[in-house]
């Protein structure tokens, strides 16, 4: 409730609060007894208790929401200002207002910087620093003879007014400046890195952050209204899932979540599932290269008169079929299903993960998702080597997939599929070997429908081993090693410590021009992200050719 001392000025009235939590007082100071030290005063004040010791740490971690720090009682000076002035004012006014004091662009919501006053005025909030200027020892003049002088406007349009006070919740401050005023005077630096997974947010706290992580997590969920519950990650991701372990430092224990990316729902149990925000601009632009590639296919080996079936000039207005063979919980497939049809094409989904909890999840999300076709999408759950050999075999097309409990349909589509999705960094290339079971003439049949070839997208880890090397074409060396071995040349990385520390497991050199030239696989490279210094992820893109396969197969003539 807002208390307001009448006998300042006549006329004044009770302001009407903003929230519940604030509380604005109207201060009496005679506009002739008020100086820049006084105003100062104001100011030092609120900083010395900013500064007040924080006691003993457990007394923070118990009580943090009584501590005066993270309830602050603000006072701001106050100008008088025309109601017709107004319009013409306050954009003059704006490096002036209040909200630029420090602790006000951290309160929410927003702090009202023009408030009622009167019938004829209206009061508007400034910062003590306007009021502080040049040694001008009458008060908010300095700031006051400005704007009268710039503005050509008549001697006492504008007044000084009160000083305002208000009490700040800890509520409607900032996660930010609530730690700040807890952690940093302790020599703690605040953890402002989290992933927010849904309504659960995701810490990887560091040692010195977690004889607070409670607290930490309490201040997060008391600032952020869709946060309600917060984990810490223990440990590295493991598994055959690639999940990790965690610890809840605060709200239930609900790890059964909800990711919406670009509007499409995407359903998932964080303990179960491996996932990531922070492939979402990844997810992205592979699905940019599906739908607008930039690769251009290699010709034909085969003359092109022998081409059969029905032809297609590679306009995108045929279906498209991408496979994936890592799918997890189905982020790319469930994003492409949803963007291709926006810009006029079809695309048929077929998806495999190892983990059955990822499928289920999937599933859901193929049904949470209105709109969204359920019969484009034919998911299995088993081996990813299996999965690539029945795409280069027929097996899929043999009805290998299956999809929904409640209806029968079709199964899947026959022949190849134009995108193979492999995104598993750390053993994914090893997947490649299957590649060696597919049928080169359904391959170069293919061509002849679609004038293109199936093209991978593997994703790799890549570490510089060498002075001379990038990282970009240590994947590619990596991923061409998994199709052909170069002579004399060890295989990829064979334990499970995501880096190529001996000799074994060092890929061969600068193997581009060789896959190109001789097989015409158009590689290409795009780096990812970094995941520790000097590694990173890279994807390693590819057309899969005849000729490819028959020397997988043994045929080099």
């Amino acid at each position: 409730m807002f208390q307001t001392s009448h006998s300042l000025l006549k006329g004044a009235q009770a302001l009407t609060p903003r929230s519940r939590t604030y509380t604005h007082r109207i201060r009496q100071t005679h506009p002739a007894q008020v100086t820049r030290s006084t105003f100062r005063w104001a100011t030092s004040s609120r900083t010395d208790e900013d500064s007040l010791e924080l006691g003993d740490r457990q007394d923070i971690l118990d009580g943090w929401r009584e501590h005066p720090s993270v309830n602050p009682k603000l006072e701001f000076p106050t100008i008088l200002v025309p109601v017709e002035s107004l319009t013409l004012l306050v954009p003059k006014l704006q490096p002036y207002l209040a909200k630029n004091s420090e602790v006000a662009k951290h309160v929410h919501p927003r702090i009202k910087m023009v408030k009622d006053h009167s019938d004829t005025h209206k009061l508007i909030l400034i910062t003590n620093e306007a009021v502080n200027n040049d040694g001008n020892d009458n008060g908010g003049g300095d700031i006051i003879d400005h704007l009268t002088d710039s503005l050509e406007l008549g001697p006492g349009t504008i007044q000084r007014g009160p000083m305002l006070d208000m009490d700040v919740s800890y509520s409607q401050l900032s996660y930010q400046y609530i730690l700040s005023k807890l952690l940093t005077p302790m020599g703690i630096p605040i953890p402002t890195s989290y992933e927010q997974i849904g309504h659960i947010a995701h810490f990887n706290l560091k040692p010195i952050h977690e004889p607070y992580g409670k607290l930490i997590a309490e201040v997060l969920t008391e600032t952020n209204p869709t946060i309600e519950t917060v984990v810490t990650k223990v440990g590295e991701v493991h598994g055959d899932y690639r999940t990790y372990d965690f610890d809840v430092l605060a709200g239930p224990e609900k790890l059964e979540t909800t990711v919406v990316e670009h509007g499409v729902k995407i359903e998932l149990h964080l303990g179960e599932c491996y996932w990531s925000n922070r492939l979402g601009g990844e997810r992205q632009v592979l699905i940019q290269d599906i739908l607008n590639p930039s690769a251009v296919p290699p010709k034909s080996v085969a003359a092109s008169a022998e081409k059969k079936g029905t032809s297609d000039t590679g306009d995108g207005e045929r279906e498209l079929i991408v496979a994936d063979a890592f799918s997890g919980v189905g982020a790319v497939c469930l994003l492409l299903a949803k963007q291709a049809p926006e810009i006029g094409k079809n695309v048929t989904i077929l998806a495999n993960d190892w983990n059955p909890k990822a499928i289920e999840y999937f599933q859901k999300s193929i049904h949470s998702n209105s709109g969204m076709d359920s019969d484009r999408f034919f998911l299995s759950q088993g081996d990813a080597y299996d999965f690539l050999m029945d795409l280069g075999t027929g097996g899929i097309g043999g009805g290998k997939l299956k999809k929904g409990k409640k209806k029968k349909k079709k199964g899947p589509p026959g022949g190849m599929p134009d995108h193979v999705l492999m995104n598993f960094p750390l053993h994914g290339p090893t997947y490649l070997g299957a590649l060696r079971w597919w049928q080169w003439k359904h391959v170069q049949k293919f061509y002849h429908m679609h004038n293109t070839y199936p093209r991978f997208h593997v994703y790799t880890f890549a570490k510089d081993i060498a002075d001379k090397d990038n990282e970009e074409e240590i994947a590619l060396d990596i991923i061409a090693d998994e199709l052909l071995p170069a002579m004399n040349t060890p295989r990829n990385d064979d334990d499970d410590d995501d880096d190529f520390d001996r000799e074994g497991e060092k890929p061969g050199r600068h193997r581009r021009r060789e896959m190109d030239n001789a097989f015409g696989t158009q590689f290409s490279t795009r780096m990812v992200r970094d995941v520790a210094p000097g590694k990173v992820v890279v994807c390693v893109s590819f057309f899969l050719t005849p000729k490819l396969i028959r020397y997988m197969q043994g045929e080099y003539e």
